[in-house]
């Protein structure tokens, strides 16, 4: 992208940025907010009231040292994990995930179109991690494997399927993000139809938080 895509004002120039309309709608889903930021540094450039900021367990080791950064430290059995270039996050859909009542590792949904980046289909950066995952995210780590779709085979994964998606999300919007400067292109094609940032619906909070990687 070359630019710092967490600091795009995707809604106008007074608008918040990505990461702070990423921490807005998150922040009334759950008991505490983290941030996963690559490190002090980083984590030192923003200023996001309430919100904990903490960094990747080791430099230039992928998804699952941020994932093992913020299961560290959160107070809950479960998180809402979230990636930070994600701008059409829809509540509804993260309540839905935050409330599924089956026991398992990670609850994850698949994508609503076959064309993705893995073999799984899998949105694992748009998904609930249990305390449980920490143990093998670590061993990763500490191997060397920055595929976060590399856990699926190691833990016990419930899928969130398509038509489940679909009773919040129709088009699956939640799962666009922000790699290239044609992603930034489709984003703003939706957003010429929708330039406002989704009304979001407040739930009650539970026992549960939430962390976003980079």
């Amino acid at each position: 992208m070359g630019q710092d895509k967490r600091r795009l004002r995707l809604w106008g120039p007074t608008a918040p940025t990505l990461l702070e309309h990423t921490c807005a709608v998150l922040t009334p889903l759950c008991t505490a907010t983290l941030v996963v930021f690559a490190d002090a540094e980083d984590a030192a450039a923003w200023h996001l009231p309430g919100i904990q900021a903490v960094w990747d367990a080791a430099p230039d080791a992928g998804v699952p040292a941020a994932l093992v950064a913020g299961l560290q430290a959160m107070a809950t059995p479960h998180a809402l994990v979230v990636a930070a270039d994600l701008p059409l996050l829809n509540a509804a859909l993260l309540t839905a995930l935050r409330d599924d009542p089956r026991p398992c590792d990670l609850l994850v949904p698949r994508a609503l179109h076959t064309r993705t980046r893995n073999a799984w289909h899998a949105e694992p950066l748009h998904a609930r991690y249990a305390q449980s995952c920490l143990p093998m995210l670590q061993a990763m780590v500490a191997r060397g494997q920055r595929r976060i779709t590399d856990l699926l085979a190691q833990v016990q994964v419930a899928w969130f399927e398509p038509e489940q998606t679909r009773q919040s999300d129709p088009h699956g919007y939640s799962f666009l993000n922000i790699n290239t400067p044609s992603d930034l292109a489709q984003l703003q094609a939706v957003l010429h139809y929708n330039p406002e940032p989704n009304t979001f619906q407040r739930s009650e909070k539970t026992d549960h938080e939430e962390h976003e990687g980079r």
